[in-house]
């Protein structure tokens, strides 16, 4: 079940609002546009490997859901043992049928020794989210410069703690020149009963007086439907590396 948050934040970077929707009857933009009108759309501008720009499929972006914590957990663990870092999805043009490119999913990026600094994430706004009678939990995405690059984080917090793997969270970084999505992190949950959960991505080939922000997603375990709801965050403010 997918919810969003939205209506925050740098529309007016937007000329058009709405999502286009190519011959296959599929809907292309942006990640902002998705802020704006509630939901993502199938095919999500990026820009790959190479610099390509073009669009990734939202479905290979965000994976298949666990169907349960207990699979959430078996599966980072075996990413963890087997030292997984990721894996590359098609880049399409806007029919989203022809392959120009690959972009970079990865796994969890916190030990690149490049992208360790101590100044501290520019956050936007706050989300809530209300997890039927059993919790609730606040959002946000931030930003920050390090050597060689940006890092962009999302952060979960209950307002109690909860069980292994029932927060999860993915980091996105966005170009603001163009909006398009430059990196993005696997979906990651937390490995103890905890009350606050947070995941970043590190995007190293930055460009020159070119400006980037965060934004991205949420997964939360909800007992009484048995399955994850996952939420859009509220983009950050962009910066300069």
């Amino acid at each position: 079940m997918i919810i969003s948050l939205s209506s925050y934040a740098m529309a007016y970077e937007n000329k058009e609002i709405g999502f286009n929707v190519n011959k296959n009857g599929e809907t292309y933009g942006t990640g902002l546009q998705a802020d704006i009108l509630g939901y993502e759309p199938d095919l999500m501008l990026a820009t790959g490997e190479n610099d390509v720009l073009g669009y990734v499929r939202v479905t290979d972006l965000d994976e298949p859901t666990p169907s349960s914590p207990e699979e959430a957990y078996k599966i980072q663990k075996q990413r963890i043992e087997e030292k997984y870092t990721g894996r590359y999805i098609p880049l399409y043009e806007s029919d989203g049928k022809t392959v120009i490119g690959r972009f970079l999913v990865a796994f969890d990026e916190r030990e690149i020794p490049a992208a360790k600094a101590s100044t501290d994430y520019t956050y936007g706004n706050i989300g809530g989210i209300n997890v039927g009678s059993y919790y609730s939990a606040t959002t946000k995405s931030g930003i920050k410069s390090v050597a060689g690059g940006v890092r962009g984080v999302t952060t979960i917090t209950a307002d109690r703690s909860v069980n292994i793997s029932w927060l999860g969270a993915q980091a996105k970084i966005f170009k603001k020149s163009n909006n398009s999505l430059v990196r993005s992190t696997s979906f990651y949950y937390n490995t103890t009963a905890s009350n606050t959960f947070s995941q970043d991505g590190y995007h190293g080939t930055v460009l020159f007086n070119t400006e980037y922000y965060s934004k991205g997603s949420v997964k939360t375990w909800n007992p009484s439907i048995s399955d994850y709801w996952t939420t859009g965050t509220f983009a950050s403010p962009s910066i300069k590396p």
